[in-house]
C-alpha cells in the first residue's frame, strides 16, 4: 500500500505522465500499429484487468480481422486473420501452433507457455526475428514462420527480462507496458462505471436499479480504496463487488421463500459490504 502511493506521488511528479485513458490509447495505437505492419511480435504486458485483451479486439473489430473460431474454421482454409491460441505446455505444442496458424496473428493471452522454457524460448526468438527469414524447426522438421505473435500478459517489464534469452526478446519486440496505481485504477473504473460488461453477470433489467447498484458499490470501493490491497484491486474489483452484494441477496431472498430450511443453509442475513472488504483488505 505504501509502495502503491510512492509510486503515484512519482507519477504526478512526471513531466511525461500518461493518464489512464492516454495509457490505453497508446496500448491501441501499439496493437494498431503492430497489425498494420505485420510486425514479427509485440508484447503487451502489466496488470490485471487493466483492459489489455479487451482492447486488443476492439482494435482487431476496427481493423476488420476475422477472429479464428474453432467451430466453425479450419486452419487448412486460412480464412480468418488471427486466433487466440491456447497456453503452450511444451517446445512440442508451440511448434505445432506455428505450423498450424503460420502466417497468421497468434495471440498468446495470459498464455505465458512460450516463456516457461529455454527451449520454447528459442523458437519465440526464431519465429520473431526482425530481420530476414525466419525458420523454425523441431527434430526433422522445419518452417518459415511468415505470421506474427502478439504476447498479452500480466508479467512486468521485469519480469519479462529476467534472462538474457528473454532480455534480446523483449528488446527486440514491440511493447507496450502499463501499471495502474489504485488512484488510477478507481479513476478507471468511475470512468466508465456504466460502460463495463462482465461474463456470467449480467446487468439488472430495470436501468435505474442498475444505475443505482454500480454506485453503491463503486462507493464502497471509494470509501475504503486506502485500505485495500493494490495487488488486488483493479477493474475486475467492481464485477467482485457486484457479485458480492446479489450473492447476498440471492442468499436472502431464498430464506424468505423456503424459510427454515434455507435459513439453515445460508443463514439470516449476512453482510456483503464487510465480506467484500474482508476479501480486499486482507
Amino acid at each position: 500500500i505504501e509502495f502503491d502511493k510512492f509510486v503515484s506521488d512519482v507519477k504526478k511528479n512526471d513531466p511525461y505522465y500518461l493518464s489512464p485513458d492516454e495509457e490505453i490509447f497508446d496500448l491501441n495505437r501499439s496493437y494498431l500499429q503492430a497489425l498494420v505492419t505485420s510486425a514479427p511480435l509485440l508484447i503487451a504486458s502489466g496488470g490485471a484487468g487493466v483492459g489489455k485483451s479487451h482492447n486488443f479486439k476492439l482494435v482487431a473489430e476496427i481493423c476488420d480481422l476475422k477472429q479464428f473460431d474453432p467451430n466453425e474454421d479450419s486452419s487448412e482454409d486460412q480464412d480468418y486473420d488471427w486466433v487466440e491460441a491456447p497456453n503452450p505446455k511444451s517446445e512440442k505444442q508451440f511448434f505445432e501452433l506455428l505450423k498450424q496458424h503460420n502466417g497468421k496473428t497468434i495471440v498468446f493471452d495470459d498464455a505465458d507457455g512460450i516463456y516457461s522454457d529455454k527451449d520454447t524460448i528459442d523458437l519465440l526468438k526464431k519465429a520473431t526475428n526482425p530481420s530476414g527469414r525466419r525458420i523454425v524447426g523441431r527434430g526433422n522438421e522445419s518452417i518459415e514462420f511468415t505470421g506474427q505473435i502478439i504476447s498479452i500478459t500480466n508479467k512486468s517489464a521485469a519480469e519479462l527480462t529476467k534472462n538474457e534469452d528473454m532480455k534480446a526478446i523483449f528488446s527486440r519486440a514491440d511493447k507496450k507496458d502499463i501499471y495502474f496505481t489504485k488512484e488510477e485504477q478507481l479513476y478507471f473504473i468511475e470512468s466508465r462505471l456504466h460502460d463495463m460488461n462482465f461474463d456470467a453477470l449480467d446487468r439488472l433489467p430495470n436501468q435505474a436499479d442498475d444505475i443505482a447498484e454500480r454506485e453503491e458499490v463503486f462507493k464502497i470501493l471509494k470509501d475504503n480504496i486506502d485500505l485495500i490491497d493494490p495487488m488486488k484491486f483493479n477493474s475486475r474489483s467492481l464485477k467482485d463487488a457486484i457479485t458480492a452484494k446479489r450473492k447476498s441477496e440471492l442468499g436472502d431472498e431464498k430464506v424468505k421463500q423456503k424459510g427454515t430450511l434455507a435459513l439453515r443453509a445460508f443463514g439470516s442475513g449476512s453482510d456483503w459490504k464487510k465480506n467484500l472488504l474482508r476479501e480486499l483488505t486482507k
